[in-house]
Parts: structure tokens; C-alpha cells; sequence
């Protein structure tokens, strides 16, 4: 008796996970998920100066010495005044936008990473569990081809280029993270 599944039951599941796949729904979803990531971001605006900067509630010789967790990273700790905290917190806007748009993708992508962790290391405990979702997309997003249809990225590609075929497994990480 053979064990192997009919044919009707659809590809195999190394191909599912590994196989060619076309990356438009990826395009889609980078615009709606950069949306939502810029809007995210603006909503931090009125009070950003109160919890995230040197003159707020906990300023960075306190989150230094220990109140936070030891093994972090935020680019938002080199901030001393508070227009740098604002320079960094415009950097992430402009990052996120450009993510959205799809303009350099790729690098765009690690640097909304970069500026989205710092925002939320910062100050831990004003942020909650949509946060590190928010996180953890931006990390897989930085290894999925996002930038391959409707973008700035896409539009800027030479006419002639054939479209190149890309493997499902990032794209199916960041599925299983939405």
C-alpha cells in the first residue's frame, strides 16, 4: 500500500515552502502594513518629548543604570536634546514612508527596523504587544523581496529585465507572523 498523497491534493510541502511564488500579494500588503506603520509611528508625535526623550519621564542616565533590561538596543539612547530625539523620531517617519512606497525597499526596510526598535526600546513600558508584531514584520520583511511589484522600485527597473522568480520562504515567515 503506498503512503504517497493523490495528486489532487495540491504541491508538495517542501515546494509550498520553498517553491517560486508570485510576490504581488507581498506589494500589496507592504503598502497597507506601511500605512498602518506610518500612522503608528505619527501617533507616538504628542508624546514624544514626555516619554521618550532626555526631558521625559525617564530620562537616559536612568535607563542606563539598569531600570530597563540590559540586553537592548535603541539608537533613541543617543538622543541627549530633545531636537535629536525629534531628528530620529523624523528619520523614522521618512523611513517608513519610503518602506511604503517602495522606494530602495531593502534599505528603506532595515532602516524603518533600525528607527521602529529604537522608538520602542527606548521606553519599554509604554509600549505593548502590537508593537513587537509591528517589530517582528519589519524583521522579516527586511529578507522578503517586498519591493518586486507596485513600487517606486518596480517602476525604476529597467524595462527589459525579466522578472525574476523568487522563493516562497520569507514570504511565508511573514505570513505566519500575520
Amino acid at each position: 500500500m503506498a503512503l504517497t498523497p493523490p495528486a489532487s491534493e495540491g504541491p508538495a510541502p517542501l515546494s509550498f515552502w520553498v517553491g517560486p511564488i508570485d510576490t504581488r500579494p507581498l506589494g500589496l500588503m507592504r503598502i497597507t502594513f506601511g500605512l498602518t506603520l506610518v500612522w503608528a509611528i505619527l501617533n507616538v508625535a504628542p508624546v514624544l518629548r514626555d516619554l521618550l526623550s532626555e526631558d521625559g519621564v525617564l530620562p537616559r542616565s536612568a535607563l542606563l543604570s539598569g531600570v530597563a533590561r540590559g540586553a537592548r538596543f535603541s539608537i533613541f539612547d543617543a538622543a541627549g536634546p530633545v531636537w535629536v530625539t525629534w531628528l530620529f523620531f523624523g528619520a523614522a517617519v521618512l523611513a517608513a514612508g519610503a518602506f511604503t512606497v517602495g522606494f530602495r525597499t531593502r534599505a528603506a526596510t532595515v532602516a524603518t527596523f533600525v528607527l521602529v526598535t529604537g522608538l520602542h526600546e527606548r521606553n519599554p513600558s509604554v509600549f505593548d504587544g502590537a508593537d513587537n508584531v509591528i517589530r517582528v514584520l519589519l524583521f522579516f520583511l527586511m529578507f522578503a523581496p517586498a519591493g518586486d511589484h507596485y513600487s517606486v522600485d518596480a517602476v525604476l527597473r529597467p524595462a527589459n529585465e525579466p522578472p525574476r522568480a523568487r522563493s516562497a520562504f520569507t514570504t511565508r515567515l511573514v505570513e505566519l507572523q500575520s
